[in-house]
């Protein structure tokens, strides 16, 4: 693990963690969603220029938040404008940013900090709920609007929920509001009775074509839905993320992840690897024709790459700090080890992703993205306890 930590402190400067330390095409500037995690990391094992770099995250990306509320999801360092997202905006990092000014607080009691960001941390939260748009408690991501932004995925996706999830549930620890406690809830219901197909009678987002699209063999949490369709997709960091913060409270439910993960077609002799997102979309997939479409220079997603298939070390730890949460210990452990066999063949490089067909590194490298995700499922792999994550 220290080899990753001494990446992530390469990536630290006075304006917050970098996605890398390399100058490669956008990749030298404070990312939302990277810096956040990275700091999380920081948080998880102590490490004091980490959470500093947390910090000064946070600051950089309330500084350049939009008039509007929205955060950046990546600010270069060179006094150039932020980014707001290409096509469309990235409702991750307005979350991301929330979760990790909350979590620094929470941590670290520092209140001038928190003096300054309070107001962005609220504005950010508004613009959260308008992008409910109905008022209905989850919000609606467009195509392109996550990390995974070449994905065919949008609509009510359970990754973005959740982080308002974890948002509004932080906030509500800092703030010690009764709205926010009854918003958390209110947000929680509204994933627990659409993100599962159940037989249960509670009232769903799309009544109609939940009874057409259920699917009994399906035993796990969706990837999401829109007014056209249910996305019978395994995501792994949200899989992640609805067990770290048990979500679904359901042990027969984390006993269907744990036999989905062991089943998946490449997975033997206790060599588990878990792509980000799962099954591979192919030529004759119905969602071919927005895979194939939706990119801006070059086609990433072959079958088995990228998002297609791609295992990325960041969405492998989330899952296993989901899956330590629950003290599903065997199954992190082997995890654990296939994904370091991985990064000991990619010499530490801590490349993108890796393709799940010839387990070959691709992408950029090196990325704080995918040090952090070493970090995670090391420590998910160890007695350490996860407290910080919940400051509960």
């Amino acid at each position: 693990m220290n080899r990753a930590i001494e990446m992530l402190h390469e990536a630290t400067t006075p304006g917050g963690i970098l996605a890398s330390p390399n100058l490669q095409d956008n990749y030298q500037r404070v990312w939302a969603r990277d810096g956040i995690m990275s700091g999380i990391a920081g948080i998880l094992i102590g490490d004091v220029k980490i959470v500093e770099g947390l910090k000064n995250t946070c600051l950089t990306l309330a500084k350049n938040q939009h008039p509007k509320g929205t955060i950046p999801s990546n600010v270069p360092l060179d006094g150039s404008p932020p980014s707001y997202g290409s096509l469309v905006g990235r409702v991750d990092a307005t979350s991301w940013f929330i979760i990790g000014s909350c979590l620094y607080y929470l941590n670290q009691k520092d209140d001038h900090f928190w003096e300054y960001v309070e107001p962005s941390v609220m504005t950010a939260l508004h613009i959260l709920d308008t992008w409910e748009y109905n008022d209905r408690h989850l919000i609606y991501t467009p195509l392109s609007g996550n990390w995974a932004d070449e994905y065919p995925l949008h609509g009510y996706l359970l990754y973005d929920n959740l982080l308002r999830l974890w948002a509004v549930r932080l906030l509500a620890k800092v703030l010690g509001q009764n709205n926010l406690e009854r918003k958390e809830e209110s947000i929680l219901q509204a994933i627990r009775y659409n993100f599962i197909f159940d037989n249960t009678n509670h009232t769903r987002y799309h009544s109609s074509l939940y009874r057409r699209s259920f699917d009994s063999s399906w035993k796990i949490p969706l990837a999401g839905f829109n007014p056209g369709r249910y996305y019978k997709i395994f995501d792994a960091c949200a899989v992640g993320m609805a067990l770290l913060l048990d979500v679904f409270e359901d042990d027969e439910l984390v006993n269907n992840i744990h036999n989905y993960l062991t089943k998946m077609p490449f997975n033997e002799n206790s060599n588990l690897i878990i792509p980000a997102f799962w099954p591979v979309i192919n030529k004759k997939a119905k969602l071919w024709a927005e895979l194939a479409e939706n990119y801006s220079f070059d086609f990433k997603n072959k079958p088995y790459h990228f998002h297609n298939g791609g295992i990325w070390p960041i969405m492998t730890g989330w899952l296993n700090l989901g899956l330590k949460s629950q003290q599903q210990t065997e199954i992190v452990l082997n995890i654990n080890s296939s994904l370091l066999s991985l990064i000991e063949k990619d010499q530490y490089r801590f490349s993108e992703y890796f393709d799940s067909k010839n387990l070959e590194p691709y992408g950029k490298r090196p990325l704080s993205y995918s040090a952090t995700g070493f970090i995670f499922s090391h420590i998910a792999s160890t007695t350490q306890d996860l407290h910080k994550l919940y400051t509960s």
